[in-house]
């Protein structure tokens, strides 16, 4: 007799569920991975954004282990302080292991490579965790930016709020057509008029969902007001 599919499915194995999760995620990911996307976030797109009086609203979906929300905080303190002090970053992810390493906020020397020099001094303090490691660890004014939550995308969800910016880079790829274009549109609905979606190097928002999310930038769209 075959392994029980439902033995992972029932609130008593938990355990077992969040481990199967994070045996099958892909979680590559890197800091200021794709950095075309930073560099419209800091000047086109956090600058168009400074005026508003408001709270700003950003997404990360699929975070992983934390680098990519972590340097959206870190763009938005170096480039608008102001604006940092009053912008809340979601980020999500299904994998519950990967992030609790996200939340804490240390990573390897080598983690951390391709982090500007400039970035790394000011963003990042020798962990104490063990005084013999290369850990770094993020300040807490960047770690305090960010809110992290389980998530599964393809489950059913509904925000609070409609996000100015959703990254969801790189994790659409891995599903089918249809899946993937129900994921656009429900984006859609998660983001504010004007609202921006940035998406991974390899997909692509299908030309008939041009008229609601119009091309701005390479794998860069815009809600249409």
């Amino acid at each position: 007799m075959g392994p029980d599919p439902s033995f992972i499915s029932t609130s008593a194995n938990n355990g077992e569920r969040e481990h199967f999760i994070s045996s099958i995620t892909t979680n590559v990911t890197s800091f200021f991975r794709e950095k075309h996307h930073f560099d419209l976030l800091t000047e086109k797109i956090l600058a168009d954004s400074n005026d508003v009086k408001r709270s700003l609203n950003i997404w990360s979906a699929g975070c992983s282990s934390g680098q990519e929300p972590y340097s959206i905080a870190m763009c938005l303190l170096q480039a608008l302080p102001d604006l940092a002090a009053r912008t809340q970053i979601l980020a999500t992810d299904i994998d519950v292991a990967i992030l609790r390493k996200a939340e804490v906020g240390i990573y390897t020397r080598k983690e951390l490579m391709a982090l500007p020099p400039a970035f790394l001094g000011r963003s990042f303090f020798s962990s104490i965790r063990n005084a013999q490691s290369d850990e770094m660890q993020l300040q807490h004014k960047i770690r305090n930016m960010v809110k992290f939550q389980n998530l599964n995308l393809n489950s059913s969800w509904a925000m609070p709020v409609q996000f100015d910016i959703i990254f969801c880079r790189n994790v659409a790829i891995y599903f089918s057509q249809t899946t993937q274009e129900r994921l656009w549109r429900r984006f859609v609905t998660a983001l504010r008029p004007g609202g921006w979606l940035l998406i991974g190097h390899a997909e692509r928002i299908p030309p008939e969902l041009h008229s609601i999310l119009r091309p701005n930038g390479m794998t860069a769209y815009q809600k249409i007001s």
